[in-house]
């Protein structure tokens, strides 16, 4: 683990401002995802509801001290900073003279928020006299991860059930973040959000 995050920080100077506040931010310990999105125009995103000029930080995990002085030490000047998160770092500069100075950054940041993602599936069994490991299934198509910002695609899920054995054969994979309205295609995850799989969210019709 050392090794790693060695190597991430070598790499950290390579990267632009906002690629490098990233970077440094998965670096730290307990930082279990990330994402930093930035918008440089002059006008609103209103699709991210970012300002102008603006950076959003989403940090799941990790120390919120640890966090701020990356923040602090990597927001350029000027660039506004979005999150519900407000801290103030307080960084100690030495004057000439030897005395400290200390100046104030504020720095906001988000975590994700989770969405918890519905999943129906229908396994048929390709021998009618060996059952279904139902369980397994289950546990093998929630062990996808999504990471922030990452949209689901119903597809995409089958793979993982596959993972489970190959006495069936899967279909009719259907997706949805209201267990109201599902759908075979693509859900569009929100800015600053994240999907979450659990077992309990998904219901697999087994057909003999």
């Amino acid at each position: 683990e050392l090794r790693i995050r060695r190597n991430k920080s070598l790499r950290n100077a390579a990267y632009s401002v906002v690629g490098g506040m990233f970077a440094k931010l998965a670096n730290l310990p307990g930082v279990t995802d990330v994402d930093v999105m930035e918008n440089d125009t002059d006008t609103l995103d209103a699709v991210r509801n970012i300002e102008a000029h603006t950076i959003w930080p989403i940090v799941e995990g990790g120390d919120v001290a640890e966090i701020v002085e990356v923040l602090a030490k990597n927001k350029t000047g000027g660039t506004g900073i979005k999150g519900s998160i407000e801290t103030v770092y307080v960084e100690n500069v030495l004057r000439p003279d030897g005395t400290t100075k200390a100046i104030n950054h504020i720095t906001r940041f988000d975590r994700p928020v989770l969405v918890p993602l519905y999943i129906t599936v229908t396994a048929t069994r390709k021998d009618s006299l060996v059952p279904i490991d139902i369980d397994l299934l289950k546990i093998k198509i929630a062990s996808k991860s999504y990471t922030i910002g990452e949209n689901s695609i119903a597809s995409e899920l089958y793979q993982f059930g596959y993972q489970a054995g190959t006495t069936f054969v899967l279909s009719l994979m259907e997706i949805s973040d209201d267990d109201i309205t599902f759908t075979d295609g693509r859900i569009e995850i929100p800015a600053g959000s994240k999907f979450t799989v659990d077992v309990a969210d998904i219901t697999v019709t087994e057909v003999v």
